[in-house]
């Protein structure tokens, strides 16, 4: 590839990239805001969350599931975010240090 080759490529992933991103914004009040698809746009960021969440607890072990659990308890109990994830981070980060 040549240099013009790179740019052309980088140049049509980037209109297609914002064409895609646009289409969403201009479409999105077509869709029906009702019922099934109510429903699973509700859902949808807790999934997300989750999908980025739980590869991580997987690769830490029983040190992010400890984690894990402390962050749920401590979300239940203080109803604080912030306290929540600053446990799960000092969990992972004394358990880093004493565990390895």
């Amino acid at each position: 590839m040549h240099n013009w080759d790179v740019v052309l490529v980088l140049g049509i992933v980037t209109v297609g990239t914002y064409a895609f991103k646009i289409s969403g914004l201009l479409l999105s009040d077509r869709l029906v805001n009702s019922g099934k698809v109510r429903l699973f746009l509700d859902s949808l960021p807790a999934t997300l969350l989750i999908s980025l969440v739980v590869p991580a607890i997987i690769e830490e072990g029983v040190k992010g599931l400890l984690a894990a659990i402390l962050i749920v308890w401590c979300m239940y109990a203080t109803k604080n975010a912030l306290v929540a994830m600053t446990v799960g981070i000092v969990c992972i980060a004394v358990s880093r240090q004493l565990i390895g």
